[in-house]
């Protein structure tokens, strides 16, 4: 499954739009939707972001360990609106 249709089966599951995953993340309400449209795909903090938005947590599991990955920080991966 790529990030893209990760994303979507999280908002699907979540019974979110991408309008509404958008505001819950603090973002500009069109933010999902460009995001899902841009080439290259979703960065790891943005996609962690992304999950906790729909209730989600992004984990690297592996080697007998689990990573958590953090979501975006207010300047990490946040164009100014």
């Amino acid at each position: 499954m790529d990030t893209n249709a990760c994303v979507r089966h999280m908002l699907d599951k979540a019974g979110m739009s991408p309008y509404a995953a958008s505001l819950a993340m603090g973002r500009a309400h069109s933010y999902m939707g460009q995001a899902l449209k841009r080439k290259g795909g979703i960065g790891a903090p943005v996609l962690a972001e992304i999950a906790q938005a729909c209730g989600y947590e992004l984990l690297l599991v592996g080697r007998g360990e689990t990573l958590h990955i953090d979501p975006a920080t207010e300047t990490e991966g946040k164009p100014d609106d």
